[in-house]
């Protein structure tokens, strides 16, 4: 329980002293607005026996806004450019689970130590795929080029495994933006 009160404190303190610069969502745009609560992410490893899964604690609540918005469409418009936006630290705690036992709680980032990028072009295909081209950024984790990113309704869907060692290390992703103002 102290190394959770403690890192809430460290979070609040940080959060305190992030400042970033404004950012901009071009009028119209549909944004979709990351959803921490839905995030699930495990990393297996068959080598040592380990299966370790992460999910946001819901107290402290996430730090940040990350946004994923797409240019407008019309039927049967499927293409069109997007922005990537983020404010914040972009961190919470995670409580972590090791071989299905909770363990300690952690804190999180949730971008690799190189952002993704911040804009780009988008395609949609008939069953709901979203291509990402992305113009800048290095992509990774959530957005890496062999993720299944799906927008159906209301919510984008990015789903990714990524395998290392001959399969024996995994690392697997599921995030979700929801269409929310950002």
């Amino acid at each position: 329980m102290r190394r959770i009160a403690a890192a809430t404190v460290v979070l609040i303190l940080l959060a305190c002293k992030a400042v970033e610069p404004p950012y901009t969502i071009p009028a119209g745009y549909e944004a979709y607005r990351f959803a921490p609560l839905l995030l699930n992410y495990d990393f297996i490893d068959t080598t040592t026996g380990t299966n370790t899964h992460y999910v946001w604690a819901a107290d402290p609540l996430y730090l940040g806004l990350n946004c994923l918005a797409l240019s407008p469409r019309t039927s049967p418009d499927t293409t069109g450019q997007f922005v990537f936006v983020r404010n914040g630290l972009n961190q919470g705690l995670m409580a972590q689970y090791i071989n299905g036992v909770l363990g300690d709680s952690v804190i999180a980032s949730f971008f690799a130590p190189l952002p993704p990028g911040t804009k780009g072009n988008y395609a949609v295909t008939s069953t709901g795929r979203l291509n990402l081209f992305w113009a800048d950024g290095t992509q990774s984790r959530y957005f890496d080029p062999t993720a299944v990113i799906r927008l159906l309704g209301d919510t984008i869907f990015s789903d990714v495994d990524l395998r290392d060692n001959g399969d024996s290390v995994r690392a697997q992703w599921n995030v979700r933006w929801l269409r929310n103002p950002c």
